[in-house]
């Protein structure tokens, strides 16, 4: 899951990267500031699944 969830990013960093080269200087950094919103909602959600993981293998291995 984790892996997608970077593959995600790095795919959509990319198409970004290459649509930011012939914006202008204004909707350049609207749209730098939509990716990081990008970037970091998609490392929460592979932090929060990598937590509840290992949250429950150690429920369940102390079982």
């Amino acid at each position: 899951m984790g892996g997608a969830t970077l593959d995600t990013i790095m795919v959509t960093a990319a198409l970004v990267a290459g649509r930011r080269a012939s914006l202008p200087a204004r909707e350049s950094s609207r749209v730098a500031i939509i990716l990081l919103t990008i970037v970091f909602v998609g490392l929460s959600a592979s932090l929060r699944a990598v937590s509840m993981i290992l949250i429950i293998s150690h429920s369940w291995l102390t079982e």
